[in-house]
């Protein structure tokens, strides 16, 4: 919906990551159509991918049925207005306020096996959907849920920003979002 990369992004393919691996049986059962390992099982992402002709000149803007924002809108539930704040296109911000799905918001606690409240917690934050919401890497790394494996001798702060080579032209913008 916001064409800025930026850390939130990764904190949110992450948060989908741990759920996915919380939400399946095992990693080694077998595949069971009950226990699919995949939260959001989209194949476009409109505005942001092409729609295709006969959508692009049709009134309608439900582009497909596997929309990834419809996808996690039905499954996540109903966001509220706060979490759209975000968004500074009015069409988009339109396009997602009829996708709001009317099912409450998910409650993870009770999809999940975990007996963890701190677990849950982490996962709750790592899937805002607003990404301002959601926390940063750092901070997530100082929650005590990971202190059983952080070595604080081997972690490091960089001395000064890493530049890639690719930002040289400056096609990434990461300070918006």
């Amino acid at each position: 919906m916001e064409r800025y990369y930026a850390e939130p992004l990764d904190i949110w393919s992450t948060g989908c990551v741990l759920f996915e691996m919380l939400y399946s049986q095992s990693a080694y059962a077998p595949y069971n159509e009950d226990k699919q390992r995949i939260l959001f099982k989209g194949d476009s992402c409109y505005p942001l991918s092409p729609a295709p002709k006969e959508v692009a000149h049709s009134k309608s803007k439900d582009v497909s049925s596997k929309d990834m924002l419809k996808m996690i809108l039905g499954t996540m539930g109903d966001q509220g207005s706060s979490s759209l704040s975000f968004i500074t296109e009015r069409s988009n911000k339109e396009y997602t306020r009829s996708m709001m799905s009317k099912v409450p918001k998910l409650k993870f606690k009770k999809e999940l096996d975990a007996n963890s409240s701190e677990l849950i917690h982490v996962l709750e934050s790592m899937l805002e959907f607003n990404p301002y919401f959601r926390p940063s890497a750092n901070s997530l790394i100082k929650n005590s849920l990971f202190d059983s494996v952080r070595d604080l001798d081997w972690e490091t702060l960089a001395e000064e920003k890493i530049h890639l080579d690719i930002d040289q032209e400056g096609q990434y913008d990461y300070t918006q979002q």
